[in-house]
């Protein structure tokens, strides 16, 4: 039994010059602050919307994570609406902690793009998920296709490393240190989601964190990260974009390859990128041209763009050596796309090395 939980607790832990919209347009922030298994809404004040992003934050994060993101989207009239996924905070409903939903929160994220829709004369809206919150994003899209534009997964976390360590911490975080304050697992996963030392202070103080899940959540998540490879393929049409970071030590890039080669729809993007690690769009850990390419990818699905067949891209501020070279090779490899016609790059040189 002591085995099982284990590796439920696990399971839950991580699976963490183009045309651009309305370009020109200055404006104010609108932030309100709402309570966990709602929404924030942060959005451009007094000026027209011409579509929207729905944010889900990865396991024990929270809506203000998206806050450097929506700082890059407002001026461009896109509006950025960040939900809380319900169970990922420290919050008490009825004198109990309030325990995962995932049914509650997908359902939570097609209703909010349905109503935005609806308020903003049919604009097109997409999902974003970072780390588990990508997971979501792919549950939705399979269960509710119509209610949206299509979906971003920013480093869907379904494969883990380091898994029988975090396993340990777990299990003294259930046992000898349960009256502890902070768990031991939780916070050994944030040691690793970036070398940036100031970020990692911030997140280890997030005092609305949560720092441990029980044995009937775990197993839950176990289920539900089981079934993403069926997920994947009950996706047939919607537009997807997938991307991983190179220098990502939470989810390996070969098994995020892996996920994207099971999408069954053949409107599928997968970005590299050499120099990102796990955290990309929370916390404002993207490169400029990571979110140019991002704000590019949803204006060709606005303006109805087919693309029939998967595409393949790679970011690198720098040209790779051999050994890297390799390493993103084997990541297309395992995507099934190829990079030749379609590659992006910041450096030519590396380019050219995927050129026939």
């Amino acid at each position: 039994m002591t085995k099982i939980a284990a590796s439920c607790l696990v399971s839950l832990l991580f699976t963490m010059s183009a045309p651009v919209f309305a370009q020109g347009e200055q404006a104010a922030l609108s932030i309100k602050a709402v309570p966990a298994g709602q929404t924030l809404q942060v959005a451009p004040s007094a000026q027209k919307i011409t579509a929207a992003v729905i944010c889900i934050p990865g396991l024990t994060q929270n809506a203000s994570a998206y806050q450097a993101l929506t700082d890059q989207m407002a001026p461009h009239g896109v509006l950025v609406r960040a939900v809380e996924v319900t169970g990922f905070a420290n919050s008490i409903v009825d004198g109990k902690q309030e325990t995962l939903d995932f049914s509650r929160t997908i359902e939570q994220v097609s209703n909010t793009a349905q109503e935005i829709k609806k308020e903003n004369g049919g604009i097109p809206v997409f999902v974003l998920g970072e780390s588990t919150g990508g997971l979501f994003a792919m549950m939705l899209a399979a269960r509710f296709p119509g209610s949206i534009d299509g979906i971003v997964c920013s480093a869907p976390t379904w494969k883990v490393n380091g898994m029988k360590k975090i396993a340990m911490y777990q299990i003294l975080d259930m046992t000898v240190l349960r009256s502890r304050r902070k768990g031991m697992a939780v916070n050994a996963v944030f040691k690793r989601v970036t070398k940036d030392k100031t970020l990692r202070k911030h997140l280890a103080n997030v005092e609305t964190r949560r720092q441990r899940f029980t044995v009937v959540e775990s197993m839950k998540f176990l289920m539900f990260t089981k079934k993403l490879p069926e997920t994947a393929n009950q996706i047939t049409n919607v537009p997807v974009l997938f991307v991983q970071g190179m220098k990502d030590t939470i989810s390996p890039p070969t098994e995020t390859g892996a996920l994207f080669k099971l999408l069954a729809t053949p409107r599928k993007t997968l970005i590299v990128d050499a120099d990102a690690e796990h955290l990309i769009y929370e916390e404002g850990q993207f490169s400029p041209s990571l979110l140019l390419s991002f704000r590019e990818w949803m204006t060709k699905v606005s303006e109805g763009d087919p693309q029939l067949t998967p595409k393949g891209i790679l970011l690198s501020k720098e040209y790779l050596q051999q050994k890297k070279f390799e390493a993103v090779g084997n990541v297309f490899a395992a995507a099934g796309v190829n990079p030749n016609d379609t590659i992006a790059q910041d450096n030519s040189k590396t380019a050219n090395k995927f050129a026939p």
